[in-house]
């Protein structure tokens, strides 16, 4: 039978509930694996941790299989055999920190006489890595019965567990060694030197808490707190506790650590630059600018720093890539990520790069992958941006921020269903989401949705009533309302704020166009066009405004040269069309008629289509009618 985690079931021929044979039941909570069904919300640890494996401690329901049963299995093999659990500690944390660091201890050092086979079948159970486990409950039994039967089990110690000895060496090693391994003993930022506390065990955990800064920051930061009960004093791991805090986007925990580090300390420079650029990534620029205020008039690379942040913080451009030039640390290359992301004329594959890089050194910031998500969705790379936002997601479950891009990039791989989703669930945690609300009017617009689209855009300009973009959306929107007024209204409030938007500037020249404004319109996509010369979009609207001034020869250079750049845009075929019918060139129109209803047949305007190229036709048969 299987046992423990998933579920129990009494085999035939082996006995069952009727002949009092025992049944562990479970482990901590239970799942069903046929279902699939979850007791836990993702990335919650839960059960007993003196039994809870590895992946179970990170929070890893979704990959819980049989092999995690195996786990709790060896650790109940361990304590039969050995009088106690294979690991034990002073807390719960303590306990889950040696289950996910330390290897096992010897069976064959605590109790003489223990069959190496066994304990080769225990340590196979108590493997790190499920894929080194037994595969399930039958396997595990299958080799006790061969140990049983005087046979040699198929167990080996799992080759990782030299590794995990190693990494056990490490941790029981002395402060000052281990700082020399784990820390910048090349002089490099990260973690600062700090007394070695007087409790033992305190260094253990802080030890085990910096190897999973990346990893799991979560439990980083409960071992830190753990480690911190015991050695109030030491200043250094609260600045990076508060650091592991805002990376799972606990914000407001992570100032109030910061905010507890003595001025005194040498550890005060680093709580203050992070309290700046907490507040400036949270976008409070009030308190952004109080809070770098006073390291950037220091000196020295946390003082280079936050004189980039404050650039930052103002746009500033060119001064914030010159305060952070050459400036060492993760926290150094968030900042010029950060600033390549936000500057329209910025570089995203060297903010990619810059992430990159901020993210292998500095703690498993959520928001910063979230921003690298953002990156690489601007470069095309929209599977890449889908696996930041979800892992952002995993060490965030509920970051409004990361929905919203996630459903960005699944709008731009065509996947609506869950764009949609994405955006819902982004506002169902934030309905004062500005962006959230954009985009999801978008959607709605793009399914032909434009009266929910122009609600969402309403409430978003509510919320943000400077944002150009937004603005020149909803003139979108209500023009496909016919509210051409309206529209030009709001192309014109978005161009007031942000003069070169390419956007607005064309949907004001297709309102203009449609409400009988042609010159106006070429004016509109002039500038469009000037701004973006390879536009075919702005290239088909002039034209058909140049067709309708009496411009033809004007119109067809348009239309002509849009269809050079894009061969399948179906409108600038019609208008093609239109424009050579004008002229009399029926064979050239029908040519541009047949290919608009190849590329558009079910086109609003395609029946108007079919009547012009019928009229061609006729034309066309009565030319040859009268050449016999």
């Amino acid at each position: 039978m299987r046992l423990g985690l998933h579920e129990t079931v009494a085999e035939p021929g082996r006995g069952g509930p009727r002949e009092n044979r025992p049944h562990v039941v479970d482990f901590g909570l239970a799942r069903l694996v046929k279902t699939g069904t979850k007791l836990t919300r993702t990335g919650e640890a839960l059960g007993t941790p003196t039994y809870m494996s590895p992946e179970q401690a990170r929070g890893e329901t979704p990959s819980l299989t049989p092999a995690t049963d195996v786990w709790s299995l060896g650790c109940l093999l361990h304590e039969m055999v050995a009088g106690r659990p294979p690991f034990e500690g002073e807390s719960a944390a303590a306990i889950v920190a040696k289950a996910l660091l330390a290897a096992p201890p010897s069976l064959g050092r605590i109790r003489r006489g223990v069959p190496r086979g066994l304990e080769a079948v225990v340590r196979t159970c108590l493997a790190k890595r499920a894929g080194d486990r037994y595969r399930d409950g039958r396997a595990l039994r299958e080799d006790l019965e061969r140990l049983l039967q005087g046979r040699r089990p198929r167990a080996r110690v799992p080759r990782s567990h030299a590794w995990w000895a190693a990494v056990t060496g490490m941790v029981a090693a002395g402060a000052t060694g281990a700082a020399a391994l784990l820390g910048g003993g090349d002089g490099s930022p990260g973690r600062l030197p700090g007394p070695v506390p007087a409790e033992p065990a305190a260094v253990g955990l802080e030890r085990r808490a910096w190897a999973l800064r990346q990893s799991d920051p979560r439990m980083a930061a409960r071992l830190l707190d753990e480690a911190l009960a015991a050695a109030p004093a030491r200043h250094d791991w609260r600045v990076e506790r508060g650091l592991l805090l805002w990376a799972v986007g606990q914000g407001p925990a992570a100032r109030q650590e910061w905010r507890k580090v003595s001025h005194a300390s040498p550890h005060a420079s680093r709580a203050r630059l992070y309290l700046g650029l907490e507040s400036l990534f949270r976008f409070d620029v009030h308190e952004a600018q109080a809070d770098l205020a006073e390291e950037a008039a220091g000196g020295g690379r946390e003082a280079r720093v936050a004189r980039g942040a404050q650039a930052t913080l103002e746009n500033r451009w060119p001064e914030a890539r010159a305060a952070l030039a050459g400036v060492s640390g993760w926290e150094a290359g968030l900042l010029r990520g950060y600033v390549e992301s936000l500057d329209l004329c910025g570089d995203r594959a060297a903010a990619v790069r810059e992430y990159d890089q901020a993210l292998s050194e500095g703690p498993a910031f959520a928001w910063a992958i979230c921003n690298r998500g953002v990156a690489k969705s601007k470069l095309g790379n929209l599977h890449g941006a889908v696996e930041d936002f979800e892992t952002a997601l995993r060490l965030e479950p509920e970051a409004p921020t990361a929905l919203n891009g996630r459903g960005e990039a699944r709008h731009g791989l065509a996947e609506l269903g869950g764009a949609l989703a994405d955006y819902d669930a982004a506002l169902r945690l934030r309905p004062d989401y500005p962006e959230a609300l954009n985009n999801r009017g978008n959607l709605r617009r793009e399914t032909g949705d434009s009266r929910g689209a122009l609600e969402d855009y309403d409430r978003a300009i509510l919320l943000d009533p400077e944002n150009p973009l937004t603005l020149s959306n909803r003139g979108q929107a209500r023009r496909d309302l016919g509210d051409l007024r309206g529209a030009i209204e709001d192309f014109d409030s978005a161009l007031r704020r942000r003069p070169d938007y390419p956007e607005a500037l064309l949907g004001r020249g297709a309102a203009r166009g449609e409400s009988g404004d042609n010159a106006g319109a070429i004016e509109d996509y002039d500038a469009a066009l000037r701004l973006r010369p390879d536009d075919p979009g702005a290239l088909t609207g002039r034209g058909a405004s140049r067709a309708a001034l009496g411009d033809p020869s004007g119109a067809i250079g348009d239309f002509e040269e849009a269809l050079r750049l894009e061969p399948g845009l179906a409108l600038a075929h019609a208008n093609l069309g239109i424009a050579r019918r004008n002229l009399a060139e029926w064979s050239l129109a029908a040519e541009s008629f047949r290919e608009f209803l190849r590329l558009a047949p079910s086109d609003a305007r395609a029946e108007k289509v079919r009547r012009c190229l019928a009229e061609c036709e006729a034309k066309i048969a009565g030319q040859e009618t009268a050449r016999r």
